[in-house]
């Protein structure tokens, strides 16, 4: 992850690292309390509960402080300008055919199929 680098991200990728970053945090909390609770003094090498909770912890760590750079270096796009194949719509193609999109490209996410024109 480059950190010099802004985030583009639309408002609704925005409020989805958000959420994501709550989880996280509430993971991370739970994760805590279990790596307390399996800690016991001078039996940490043949704990493995300790170590699967210090595992997780580290990787809950790990997510945290990437989706807080994430959020702080946003920038939000609000991009008016793209055309998007909607179904029915006839489309320019590169060589001059004319193309119509049959069916919705984010239905069920899948991709538009396109037709040549007859």
């Amino acid at each position: 992850m480059d950190l010099t680098e802004p985030v583009l991200l639309t408002p609704e990728g925005l409020e989805k690292l958000k959420r994501d970053l709550d989880v996280a945090l509430k993971r991370r909390a739970e994760a805590g309390e279990r790596l307390k609770e399996a800690f016991q003094p001078g039996d940490i090498e043949d704990n493995p509960e300790y170590e699967q909770a210090k595992e997780e912890v580290g990787l809950l760590d790990a997510r945290i402080y990437e989706l807080q750079e994430m959020i702080g270096r946003a920038q939000i796009i609000r991009d008016t300008h793209a055309r998007r194949p909607r179904a029915g719509r006839q489309e320019e193609g590169r060589q001059g055919h004319r193309r119509r999109t049959l069916r919705d490209p984010h239905a069920h996410g899948q991709g538009g199929q396109v037709t040549p024109r007859r």
